[in-house]
């Protein structure tokens, strides 16, 4: 009995640490291949800020909302990492990806209670080690990523108040405050929590203990203590900013049928870069006939629901357009991954060849493997409007730079998205270059008082003419054309070009100041409008 026991925990032991290495190999695969823009940059300088005497922070990333702020608390748990490594972006996606991997345990933990299965928990363990949208949440620095982890609490305190458990409502209050501060939007569950709690307090509100209830309160209102900060301080912008956009007449989907449609698409979507990654098609209609299936032949029918509830409850936000991004569906990927695991196991437990099962897994292994190695070296395809926007590219574009000025004093002005805001390359130039060459280059773009970055230190000229200087243009993704292309013709008016060089989807042209002469707005604007339409159209 005792030598049986040993080998269970040893098999499960071996089994899990083999889960762990596979989801680290995936998600190291091309680990330099990181989106680093305006966003990330921005993430780098408030969490190094805060130990340069800006310790209280009260608001957040702005939401897709103007006057909405996520919280700060992403800032905080990235913090230290950037202080200690000196600015690594390296070291912080590195942390990242294992607090994504971390998840995984709890994940089996959870996914084991509500099936009561031990094999359809590790399954959905492997699946999400594995999931194209989890490596590509694990590889995004950005402050939706762990949320993965609070809303994975969030549906596990909706199943405890679902079986009449009173820890449910202490879990669910400190999770949704931490969630809120990853992702301002899951503010929507505060809607199905108390949907649940009206029709379950009767079952246990005798049980609650009211000093657990209170110390949950306590805390959740101490989490979103910076939320009630900066209403106060800034007159209730948020507030008013919510009020604003639910006020519109236009706030709401045209109808039905368009709400349908949005939210069936982000539902295939789901499935495809979770489970089933041949066709989008293929993989609804598997999806769903599975369910159907599953549902008439499963014993445990409301554990099937409460799941079709958790794939499903993110459709509040559809009603609304422009809450149509792909990261407000964060969370529902445990579902997709736990009902595909039950099916797998449904199927499996009825067939005499259980070999099957095993051939599956290296299946589903290879395709997501083959995706994560076409799409990971791109960057963070699902969540980034400039996927091309690499770090490794950016890296590359600095030591060109430097090794180009034979240790001689240049100059730099960038072509971004945002448009004239130096966040990205502040930050970049600031932690590598300075770090790496010991020391800055001058600054001779747009200046950068009131944006992310203005306490940068660049270098000093006492004359422009003369200097070697670079114009590094980012990927066209968000840019104008007619400012990429406008942008060479005005430099043209106060330099030399020396030579053009691309690095990935970047542009550095290499120029020598010709004028004493800084950079010029309405310069800039009058050659944009005065020039030919047709020279930018070329």
């Amino acid at each position: 009995m005792i030598l049986n026991k040993v080998k269970t925990h040893f098999r499960t032991i071996l089994l899990s640490a083999g889960i762990v290495l596979i989801g680290y190999l995936f998600r190291l695969l091309f680990f330099d291949s990181i989106t680093f823009g305006y966003d990330q940059a921005r993430d780098a300088i408030q969490s190094l800020s805060i130990w340069q005497g800006d310790i209280i922070k009260i608001i957040g990333p702005m939401t897709d909302i103007p006057g909405l702020f996520h919280g700060t608390l992403y800032w905080y748990l990235i913090s230290p990492f950037y202080f200690f490594s000196k600015g690594s972006v390296f070291v912080v996606k590195f942390f990242m990806i294992t607090l994504n991997l971390g998840v995984v345990f709890v994940f089996f933990l959870i996914a084991k209670k509500i099936t009561k299965n031990s094999t359809v928990a590790f399954l959905a363990s492997f699946l999400y080690v594995i999931s194209f949208e989890v490596n590509q949440y694990a590889r995004w620095l950005s402050n939706p990523s762990p949320a993965l982890l609070t809303t994975l609490l969030i549906y596990y305190s909706y199943w405890l108040m679902m079986k009449k458990n009173q820890n449910g409502i202490y879990l669910f209050l400190i999770s949704w405050a931490l969630s809120i501060h990853f992702e301002f939007f899951l503010i929507y569950h505060i809607v199905y929590f108390l949907i649940f709690l009206l029709f379950t307090y009767k079952s246990y509100y005798k049980k609650v203990s009211f000093i657990k209830l209170g110390v949950s309160l306590f805390i959740s209102l101490c989490i979103l203590s910076t939320f009630i900060m900066a209403e106060i301080k800034f007159g209730f912008q948020s507030t008013k900013a919510l009020l604003g956009f639910f006020s519109q007449e236009k706030s709401l989907t045209s109808s039905f049928i368009s709400v349908f449609n949005n939210f069936a698409e982000k539902i295939t979507q789901s499935v495809f870069y979770n489970v089933i990654s041949f066709n989008y098609v293929f993989a609804g209609i598997v999806f769903i006939a599975g369910f159907f299936y599953i549902y008439k032949n499963y014993r445990k029918q409301k554990e099937l629901l409460f799941i079709g509830f958790w794939i499903c409850s993110p459709v509040i936000l559809f009603l609304f357009e422009k809450l149509g991004v792909y990261h407000v569906m964060i969370g529902n990927l445990f579902g997709t991954i736990l009902l595909f695991s039950i099916i797998v196991d449904h199927y499996v437990s009825k067939l005499h060849n259980k070999k099957l099962f095993y051939v599956l897994f290296v299946l589903i292994l290879v395709v997501f493997q083959f995706r994560t190695a076409k799409y990971h070296q791109k960057g963070d395809v699902l969540f980034s409007s400039q996927d091309q926007l690499l770090l490794k590219d950016e890296l590359k574009v600095i030591d060109w730079v430097y090794n180009q000025s034979n240790d001689n004093l240049f100059g730099i002005n960038t072509v971004t998205n945002p448009l004239f805001i130096n966040t990205t390359w502040g930050f970049l130039f600031d932690s590598y270059g300075k770090n790496t060459y010991g020391k800055m280059p001058v600054w001779l773009g747009y200046p950068q008082e009131g944006v992310f970055g203005e306490t940068i230190k660049y270098a000093i000229t006492p004359q422009l003419k003369g200097l070697e200087y670079y114009l590094i243009i980012e990927p066209p993704p968000g840019i104008p054309d007619y400012y990429l292309k406008g942008y060479p013709l005005y430099e043209s008016t106060r330099s030399q070009l020396i030579e053009r060089k691309e690095i990935g989807r970047f542009i550095v042209e290499k120029r020598i100041l010709t004028k004493e002469e800084h950079f010029s707005r309405q310069i800039l604007t009058e050659i944009i409008k005065g020039t030919d339409v047709s020279v930018f159209m070329k």
